[in-house]
């Protein structure tokens, strides 16, 4: 896929998908031919917007992220109905690329591969990192052996320390 116009003004990068065969229905390569396919059915010449759509009076219309908002939006009024308006707002376009870096990150992915397959030039997607269940579980995972060598060494330990602290006040308020 080559993106002629980028926001981070790396235009004309290419970049390979493959399709997905196992989830046909979300496949980034089938997408992309569909919105190829609808394009040209609507008249787009290979130098205009692929993005485009008809809308219900028939007029073609682009594509731009104000529309994603408005669809991801009214996802989240449905899926959420108790969101607030600006929660519901702080669905963007940009949302799907946010999703993407938690999901990679979670997948393990360093920040090279995430950088270059959602094409961000910089750290800022680190931004956007959530501290997630999945997360959890692998910080879990991570400390597994040494937390068993720590409870094999605390052992009968344990109740040997005073189950009382005493409050240290030097630290000052915090």
């Amino acid at each position: 896929m080559t993106f002629r116009i980028q926001k981070n003004r790396q235009n004309g990068q290419s970049i390979t998908f493959a399709a997905d065969d196992m989830h046909p229905d979300i496949c980034p390569v089938r997408a992309a031919y569909r919105i190829f396919l609808r394009a040209k059915r609507l008249g787009q010449s290979d130098k205009q917007p692929m993005g485009v759509f008809a809308n219900h009076q028939g007029i073609t219309k682009y594509l731009t992220a104000n529309k994603i908002a408005e669809v991801l939006q009214s996802f989240a009024k449905v899926c959420h109905p108790d969101l607030t308006r600006d929660e519901i707002m702080r669905f963007t376009s940009h949302s799907i690329r946010v999703w993407a870096v938690v999901l990679l990150d979670e997948a393990g992915m360093n920040a090279d591969f995430i950088k270059s397959r959602l094409r961000w030039m910089g750290d800022s997607y680190r931004l956007y990192l959530r501290d997630t269940a999945v997360l959890q579980s692998k910080h879990i995972s991570a400390l597994e052996a040494s937390s068993n060598d720590f409870v094999k060494l605390f052992g009968e330990n344990r109740t040997v320390l005073p189950d009382i602290v005493p409050i240290d006040d030097t630290m000052g308020s915090y």
